[in-house]
């Protein structure tokens, strides 16, 4: 064993988890504490002997005796010596580690286009700056920051949308590296900072990651209606298929318009792939174009909803969307009216369809009474600021699959 390295470990480790002030007492560890040291071993504590000897000579540390001459006390840190202390064993100061990491940080900001992952490291260059240590995530391997980074910069580079495994395949040549080692980084950063996911709950990772345009699986995009959509190679008219029809994210850069047919007369998007099969199956009008909106749209499902978005303001179609009458159905609504269909009206999401379902709540803690109630700051959300009052007051919220029970599940 060397003693010197194990000593000054022990006194480093210390001295990066004191403050300023505490340096003003000794940073020391008490070398007769059982385990640290055998005595009744000659050779070792001769070893550990030689070792404290050259250190104190050094001047990296100082030291005390419980029995002079035969067995050391206490063992300190010359603080002013700390930069030679890291020196002599190879170690890097968390100063040094922090700079390298700052640098690190800058190089990939010079570069950045997208305004969420510019914001992100600059927030991390400032605090890593100001605390003077890496924080967080950052105080792992700096290779596997250098990875976590490497796919940051290449999130912000990409255009339209990639397969996760071509992904890890294009920057690791690992079709498997990304997911095993880098992904949950990338999810807990995209969550936290990029604009449409912060604040929404009980996100899956395919949701997120489908956010940022790496796509896990190809998406199933469904609908149910007389439309036809135009693609590159050709028309395909859906009309015959009663009961639903589908297409894949792939085909979406394909789509050069969509055409409705003149008897229909509303859109409606239905949040919950329950109420959406129950629905064609057993109470779409034949006037209807049903979509199945799912959770949070991806970018290529939100290209999909553009396109059926003009074909329903050609025609002047009123468009509705349903959702669980909630904090996570409010968002959705008003990302979609805000980004895509900006007539949107909201449907079996009222102060009439909660107080009707009122028998079946999903009871809600304060804390998520209090989020949803932020929302009566956001002219956004007006249309639902009575409901949102009736939502804190029943502490409870409304789930789609509560109008699987009525006779009418849609309020026409």
């Amino acid at each position: 064993m060397d003693h010197r390295k194990r000593i000054l470990n022990d006194l480093l480790d210390k001295y990066e988890k004191s403050t300023q002030t505490e340096f003003k007492r000794r940073i020391m560890i008490d070398c007769t504490k059982l385990g640290y040291l055998d005595v009744t071993d000659p050779e070792q504590k001769k070893q550990f002997l030689d070792a404290v000897t050259e250190l104190s000579e050094k001047g990296l540390i100082s030291y005390d005796w419980e029995r002079k001459g035969y067995v050391v006390k206490n063992v300190w840190l010359n603080t002013d010596k700390a930069d030679e202390a890291y020196a002599f064993i190879g170690r890097k100061s968390t100063y040094s580690a922090a700079n390298e990491l700052a640098v690190l940080f800058g190089e990939y900001l010079e570069r950045i286009k997208t305004a969420w992952i510019a914001d992100y490291f600059s927030r991390q260059i400032s605090e890593i700056t100001e605390r003077s240590k890496p924080i967080d995530k950052w105080q792992n391997d700096i290779m596997l920051v250098r990875d976590i980074l490497k796919a940051l910069d290449n999130v912000d580079k990409l255009s339209g949308s990639i397969s996760m495994r071509a992904f890890s395949i294009r920057l690791f040549s690992d079709s498997k590296y990304f997911e095993k080692t880098i992904k949950k980084y990338i999810v807990d950063i995209a969550s936290k900072n990029e604009p449409e996911l912060k604040d929404m709950d009980e996100l899956s990772e395919r949701e997120i990651l489908a956010q940022i345009g790496i796509i896990m699986m190809p998406e199933i995009f469904e609908f149910c209606g007389d439309m036809t959509i135009g693609f590159a190679d050709g028309e395909v008219d859906y009309s015959p298929i009663r009961s639903g029809s589908c297409i894949t994210s792939d085909s979406v850069k394909d789509i050069r318009y969509i055409t409705l047919d003149s008897r229909i007369s509303r859109i409606l998007f239905i949040e919950n792939k329950t109420n959406y099969s129950e629905y064609c199956l057993n109470t779409r009008h034949f006037n209807e174009l049903v979509i199945y909106h799912g959770g949070f749209y991806s970018p290529a499902h939100g290209d999909f909803f553009r396109f059926l978005a003009d074909a329903a303001e050609k025609n002047d179609i009123p468009v509705f969307f349903w959702a669980d009458i909630d904090y996570g159905g409010f968002r959705m609504f008003v990302r979609l009216r805000d980004n895509i269909v900006p007539a949107l009206r909201p449907l079996n999401m009222d102060t009439e369809a909660f107080s009707s379902h009122s028998g079946k709540l999903l009871e809600r803690n304060d804390k998520y009474i209090q989020k949803t109630l932020e929302l009566l700051n956001d002219p956004d959300y007006e249309c639902f600021y009575d409901v949102i009052n009736m939502i804190a007051k029943r502490k409870g919220t409304v789930e789609q699959e509560c109008f699987l029970l009525d006779d009418n599940p849609v309020l026409v």
